[in-house]
C-alpha cells in the first residue's frame, strides 16, 4: 500500500540571530498510510508540534520533502495549496484558543464549508446539523458562542470544523491533554468511531503515552528534533519479559536462575522492611506514612475516613510544636534517626525545631 503521506528529511530550523539557529525538527523521515493512527511521543520542547504544523505548512519547512498523494506540498504555493489543505486538517491542543470568540458555533463549522465551496444554503445547514450531531452536539447549540461550552464540548467543535472539509488526513496535537479523564475517554473513543467511518489517516501527538498506546497503530518516538525510534505499537509497549523470552540465547536454565535471582531480591527486600519497622518502633505502613514513602500496605490508612484523600503537609509550615501529640512527637524523631530529613504526616502538620535539620 502506498503512503497517503510521506515526509523526507523535513527540517523546520529557527534563526535567533548572531549566530544562533535552533533545530526544532532536524531531518524527519516518516510515512502515514491511509486509515492508519502514527502516534508521535517526546518530551517538551522537543518539536512534535512543530513537525505537525510543518507537514500541513502552517510552518515553513527550512529542507526536506512532504509529500501528499505523490504531490510535493513544500512546493505548493496560492490556490494549489488551498486545494490540498481541503483534505489535510489539524486539531488543535487548546480548543478555546482555536475557535474564534466572536463566531457562533455554526459559523465556525461553516466556515471550511464556505472557504473550499462544499455547500451552500439549506444545504450547508443540514451539513452543519450534521457535523453537530456527529461529534455529539445538540443543534440547539448552533447560535452559541465558544465561551459557553466545556473544554470537551470545545474540543468537540474543533473536531467538528476539521472534518468539514471532508479530509483524509488530520494532525490531532494533543486533543486530550487540557481535558479530564472521563473526557479524554470520550474524545479517543470518537476519534477512532471517525477514522472507522470515514478511513481517516491521524498524526496524533501527545504526552499521555496510555493514550498513544490506546489510539495508535504505530509510534515515533522524537528527541531534539530527531525520530529516535519508530515501531509498531504492541512491539513497542511490550513488557520486558517478552523482549527476553524472544532472545534467542535465552534458555530454560536461565529462566530458572532468574526465578532464584529474583526470590533472593524479594528476601532481601522483606528484612529491610523489618529494619526499617524495628529502626521507627512503628508498624511499616506507619513509617511509611511518616516519612513520606510510597505506601505499599493496605494498612497504611488504618483508622481513616477511606473517602478522604491522603494529605502531605511540608514541615516547614508555621505552627507550635506544643500542639504535638507524644506519638507525633516520636514520629518525627523515628524519621530523622533514619533519614535525616524533615518529615512529612498525614492529616496533620509536624514543624521542624530551631536547629534540627
Amino acid at each position: 500500500m502506498a503512503p497517503l503521506v510521506s515526509i523526507a528529511d523535513l527540517k523546520v530550523h529557527f534563526d535567533l540571530g548572531r549566530n544562533r539557529i535552533v533545530k526544532a525538527v532536524d531531518g524527519v523521515s516518516l510515512d502515514i498510510f491511509p486509515g492508519e493512527t502514527l502516534g508521535l511521543v517526546g518530551e517538551s520542547g522537543c518539536g512534535k508540534t512543530t513537525l505537525g504544523r510543518a507537514v500541513l505548512r502552517l510552518v515553513e519547512p527550512t529542507g526536506g520533502r512532504v509529500m501528499f498523494r505523490d504531490v510535493d506540498i513544500s512546493k505548493l504555493s496560492g490556490s494549489e495549496l488551498r486545494r490540498t489543505r481541503q483534505h489535510m486538517q489539524m486539531i488543535f491542543q487548546d480548543p478555546y484558543a482555536a475557535l474564534d470568540p466572536r463566531m457562533t458555533v455554526g459559523q465556525i463549522i461553516a466556515e471550511p464549508i464556505e472557504t473550499f465551496r462544499l455547500a451552500a444554503g439549506e444545504q450547508k445547514r443540514e451539513r452543519i446539523r450534521e457535523l453537530m450531531k456527529t461529534v455529539g452536539l445538540s443543534e440547539r447549540f448552533i447560535n452559541r458562542y465558544p465561551h459557553e461550552f466545556s473544554g470537551g464540548q470545545q474540543q468537540r467543535i474543533g473536531i467538528a470544523r476539521a472534518l468539514a472539509a471532508n479530509p483524509d488526513f488530520i494532525v490531532a496535537d494533543e486533543p486530550i491533554s487540557a481535558l479530564d479523564v472521563s473526557i479524554q475517554a470520550q474524545i479517543l473513543n470518537l476519534l477512532e468511531k471517525l477514522q472507522r467511518e470515514r478511513h481517516l489517516a491521524y498524526l496524533f501527538i501527545s504526552h499521555d503515552l496510555r493514550a498513544i498506546r490506546h489510539a495508535s497503530d504505530r509510534v515515533a518516538v522524537m528527541y531534539l528534533g530527531k525520530v529516535v525510534e519508530l515501531a509498531d505499537a504492541r512491539k513497542l509497549y511490550r513488557p520486558a519479559a517478552d523482549a527476553v523470552h524472544e532472545s534467542a540465547d535465552f534458555s530454560r536454565a536461565g529462566a530458572r536462575s532468574g526465578r532464584r535471582r529474583q526470590a533472593a531480591a524479594d528476601r532481601a527486600r522483606g528484612r529491610r522492611a523489618l529494619a526499617h519497622q524495628s529502626a521507627f518502633g512503628l508498624p511499616i505502613s506507619h513509617a511509611l506514612l511518616v516519612c513520606g514513602g510510597h505506601l505499599q500496605s493496605g494498612r497504611a490508612g488504618a483508622g481513616r475516613n477511606p473517602a478522604e484523600p491522603l494529605r502531605r503537609v511540608h514541615s516547614h509550615q508555621p505552627g507550635d510544636a506544643r500542639h504535638r501529640s507524644r506519638t507525633a512527637r516520636r514520629d518525627t524523631r523515628a524519621c530523622r534517626r533514619v533519614h535525616r530529613t524533615r518529615p512529612t504526616y498525614v492529616g496533620r502538620v509536624l514543624p521542624s525545631r530551631p536547629g534540627v535539620e
